[in-house]
């Protein structure tokens, strides 16, 4: 967030906690429904307000509103995760950008759990009560988290100054017609230019960096997002992308302005800085296993090093080569990659590094290489010992599996 809680306000709220923690129980009830008299005499329903910060979403003719939450201890507002996808399945969503105005439909201070809750409309509202949800409104909801117990104490003016980083309250001057009256006009937006999208890219939450997002060449697509994992399919259409998520057969939408996403939550994915030429088309996120610098394309790595636990996180996403020794096409008998992702298609087979011999026993595993099947017939002309390049990038398992196999985008007898 732009604004932050001033260090004077927080420091207030940790030292009103404290002391007044020993007449807590006696002040609760009185206290709770003086401060939510005090609000909605500030805040009366169908208050015009003026929306400060990204991160809000809402939802189109539906009765479930994602919500948002502004937490004081860490003084940011968390916008609703992929996993609300799942409340709000089958509702259309729009995010709700800073500096729209919208009216407050409701306010409910929840004492016991710490927080107040603002349910907002946005859209023009062309009936003589907008305090309610119309048709074709935005309806979104806002949480403001506060520490244990400092509400039933917590003064008007330390709760609107929360609020206040959030929320700002339009001043009549400034406030849309209501009811019948002519609406302002509002010029159009000028509409982005539609940037090229090249594959495969991976992107980085802005908000939490922890969180990354890989699309493939091949259309499918690698998410990590409050620590789960997901997989899918996704459709470019100019400048929207939806991803279809596998793992809750679900669908959301991400818009596309230059270099960055922003999903239907408002959370931007910026674009993370590739090597330059191409790198492979199924090259797929496993956690956190992302090369911080790929070696410039085409660039041949020893096979031995690629494999190498060490050092095979290093390649993924990466656009290298390597020199191998063909043993079989398919993979290993009863042996199941499922560890991994964006297999789904591919062909496998198995190499090891040239003059090595691949073991006989139950557990001797060779390293496998997997290619699209559109692409695999020439893996069907080589016999065992013939030398190969192989094209691509590692894939790597999350922990505690540690599995790695090769992605190949193309696959040629070596001179």
């Amino acid at each position: 967030m732009r604004n932050t809680l001033r260090s004077s306000v927080l420091t207030t709220i940790a030292f009103l906690f404290v002391t007044a923690s020993g007449n807590m129980v006696f002040a609760q009830t009185a206290a709770h429904a003086t401060l939510e008299q005090s609000l909605n005499s500030q805040y009366p329903e169908g208050t015009a307000l003026n929306l400060l910060t990204a991160g809000v979403v809402g939802t189109i003719g539906c009765n479930v509103q994602p919500t948002s939450t502004f937490k004081v201890k860490d003084e940011k507002l968390h916008a609703p995760s992929f996993s609300d996808d799942l409340t709000t399945n089958g509702c259309a969503k729009q995010p709700i950008a800073p500096g729209t105005q919208v009216n407050l439909g409701d306010m409910k201070v929840f004492q016991r759990q710490n927080r107040v809750a603002f349910v907002v409309f946005q859209g023009q509202c062309a009936v003589a009560d907008c305090t309610r949800h119309f048709v074709g409104s935005i309806d979104a909801e806002v949480d403001f988290e506060f520490p244990k117990g400092f509400l039933a104490t917590a003064q008007l003016a330390q709760v609107q100054e929360v609020i206040g980083h959030v929320f700002s309250i339009v001043s009549s001057i400034d406030a849309p017609a209501q009811g019948g009256q002519d609406a302002p006009t509002v010029s159009e937006p000028t509409l982005p230019a539609i940037v090229p999208l090249k594959l495969p890219a991976l992107y980085i939450s802005a908000q939490v960096p922890a969180d990354k997002l890989q699309l493939n060449a091949d259309n499918s697509f690698s998410l990590q997002e409050g620590g789960q994992s997901y997989h899918g399919t996704f459709v470019a259409d100019g400048n929207t992308l939806e991803l279809n998520i596998g793992e809750t057969s679900t669908k959301t939408n991400l818009s596309r302005q230059g270099n960055d996403l922003t999903d239907s939550s408002g959370q931007t994915w910026s674009l993370r800085q590739q090597s330059s030429g191409s790198t492979p088309g199924g090259a797929t996120l496993q956690n956190n296993a992302v090369s911080n610098a790929c070696p410039p394309a085409g660039t041949e790595i020893p096979f031995g090093k690629v494999m190498n636990e060490a050092f095979a996180s290093d390649y993924v996403g990466c656009d290298i080569t390597s020199k191998v020794e063909f043993v079989a096409t398919g993979g290993t008998p009863n042996y199941i990659w499922d560890s991994i992702g964006g297999l789904e298609g591919k062909a496998p087979f198995r190499v090891v590094v040239p003059g090595q011999q691949p073991g006989s026993g139950p557990f001797d595993i060779p390293p496998h290489v997997f290619i699209a099947k559109d692409q695999s017939d020439v893996i069907f002309s080589f016999k065992k010992g013939d030398l190969l390049i192989i094209r691509g990038a590692t894939l790597v398992a999350a922990k505690p599996y540690n599995e790695i196999v090769f992605l190949a985008t193309e696959v040629r007898a070596a001179k």
